[in-house]
């Protein structure tokens, strides 16, 4: 597609947001927050954490989000684990797939 075929971005979601690597001392993944925050009239952005994520824990996401006021984003919190495949494009539910969203 040509740039100008392409459609716009009208939302993004994020399953299962790495923001924590793993290991003791590992960095928290924010740089790409930052920069979509800066961004003038980025799309909103759902992120869907599992309450069993231990990538993404929920205490660190709210806290994150908060900082970076200036994105325009939702969490939701659903009572399982999200465990995704990127290289294979899936994402399954593990251990009780009952949804809640707080919002």
């Amino acid at each position: 597609m040509a740039p100008s075929d392409q459609l716009p971005i009208s939302a993004v979601v994020c399953l299962g947001y790495p923001l924590v690597g793993q290991g003791l001392k590992a960095p928290m993944r924010t740089e790409v927050l930052s920069n979509l925050a800066s961004t003038i009239d980025h799309p909103p952005v759902l992120f869907v954490s599992g309450t069993r994520d231990s990538m993404g824990p929920i205490d660190k996401m709210q806290k994150v989000l908060a900082d970076f006021s200036a994105l325009k984003s939702e969490l939701m919190i659903v009572e399982v684990r999200l465990v995704c495949l990127p290289t294979l494009g899936d994402c399954k539910l593990h251990h009780n797939t009952r949804l809640s969203a707080r919002f």
